[in-house]
């Protein structure tokens, strides 16, 4: 069990260009940190996409090199996550990934129109 003088807290953020795990102590300064570049798919120009199984995957590799420089985990106390804001993850009923995560505007007429119908408060 982490004493409270000791404990630690774990942020994990999946931001836009890297993944981030960064640990910090009670005061907030930056025990060690990591990051993760994506690997950003082009299918055809102004369209990009990513893998979200892949994001699974830089998280253990981000907190695997925390602790390979030393992290000691059950320091860790809690554990914040941030994301990139509101992207579609389509799911099928066993919570596969069904479509690559489009960070793109392919959709943005799609959304006007939702907007247009539903108000944008919606």
């Amino acid at each position: 069990m982490t004493s409270g003088t000791d404990a630690l807290i774990l942020a994990i953020d999946a931001g836009t260009s890297f993944l981030k795990a960064v640990a910090f102590d009670r005061e907030g300064r930056i025990v060690t940190r990591a990051r993760a570049p994506y690997l950003n798919r082009r299918p055809v120009p102004d369209r990009v996409e990513q893998d979200p199984d892949s994001w699974i995957d830089l998280i253990v590799a981000t907190v695997a090199e925390l602790r390979a420089g030393g992290l000691d985990l059950t320091r860790v106390a809690g554990l914040a996550l941030g994301a990139r804001g509101a992207n579609a993850i389509f799911l099928d009923a066993e919570g596969r990934v069904l479509a690559p995560c489009w960070l793109d505007r392919r959709a943005a007429g799609a959304a006007a129109e939702l907007a247009r119908t539903l108000g944008e408060d919606q």
